[in-house]
């Protein structure tokens, strides 16, 4: 983590700023109530045990068993998607321009951050240890310099109006709280961003998700209509051009809105 991007970091659970400590062997960030998060491998962890109960637990501990297998399972589903045309489509709408300080909501092993502009300020969280070592990994690769967090996106570390581009892809129909992570990612964003969230239709996990080996099982006894419904109900009524689109073959919704100049 670079230390300058301390300066963007707040106890996601009382707003109050942090600070680094960088005791040898022993990096924390704490508060001045003396709350602290560890970091591990440049990864500061922000979770807490009551944040991953229900569906939350339910999927980090998959996610957890998929990300240090992720080549095995990227494999296992090109069998059933065409990732590189989907992730194409996807982010057409996703504007990153040079500078930009830029958020992924549940950033997974971080495809999404691979053709962005070298000079673009970038950050992900996401809930699951395994994918976030993945992601660490990839990047390494890729020659990617990126800010990574373990948290909830439901209790996002980042101060208000921090971001210039914030979006989220696949997660939050699982989600245990969709309206506070809606709002939490409204709240980081910068005001007159426009706020991007994709995941997928009842459509598409019916007829992929349902059939996938070694996936399946995390739908069984679902409620998949119910979970997959676009949550438009929990848009901040201040958002501005609210919009909902069905993209990539019916498979997955897109909602975007814009935070409102108001909320400065």
């Amino acid at each position: 983590m670079k230390l300058n991007s301390v300066d963007l970091l707040q106890n996601p659970f009382n707003g109050e700023k942090l600070t680094l400590n960088q005791n040898i062997g022993n990096k924390i960030l704490f508060d001045k109530k003396g709350n602290e998060f560890n970091i591990e491998n440049e990864i500061p962890n922000f979770l807490r045990p009551e944040d991953l109960l229900g569906e939350n637990g339910k999927y980090e501990k998959f996610y957890n068993r998929v990300g240090y297998f992720a080549k095995f399972f990227e494999g296992l589903l090109s069998n059933f998607f065409d990732f590189a045309q989907m992730r194409k489509e996807w982010l057409q709408d996703i504007e990153i321009k040079p500078g930009d300080v830029v958020l992924e909501v549940s950033i997974g092993s971080g495809w999404n951050f691979k053709n962005t502009p070298k000079d673009a300020n970038l950050f992900g969280l996401d809930i699951s240890k395994g994918m976030l070592h993945q992601c660490k990994n990839n990047f390494k690769k890729w020659k990617i310099e990126a800010d990574l967090f373990l948290g909830s996106a439901e209790f996002l570390p980042f101060k208000d109006n921090t971001f210039d581009v914030v979006f989220h892809i696949g997660g939050i129909n699982f989600f245990n709280d969709k309206e506070r992570a809606i709002n939490e990612m409204y709240r980081v964003a910068k005001p007159g961003t426009t706020i991007i969230i994709i995941d997928e239709t009842e459509k598409d996990v019916k007829e992929k998700y349902q059939r996938i080996p070694f996936v399946k099982n995390l739908f069984k006894d679902t409620d998949v209509k119910g979970k997959t419904k676009p949550p438009m109900d929990f848009i901040p009524e201040e958002a501005l051009d609210i919009e909902l689109k069905i993209i990539d073959n019916e498979s997955m919704y897109q909602i975007s809105f814009v935070k409102s100049k108001l909320a400065e």
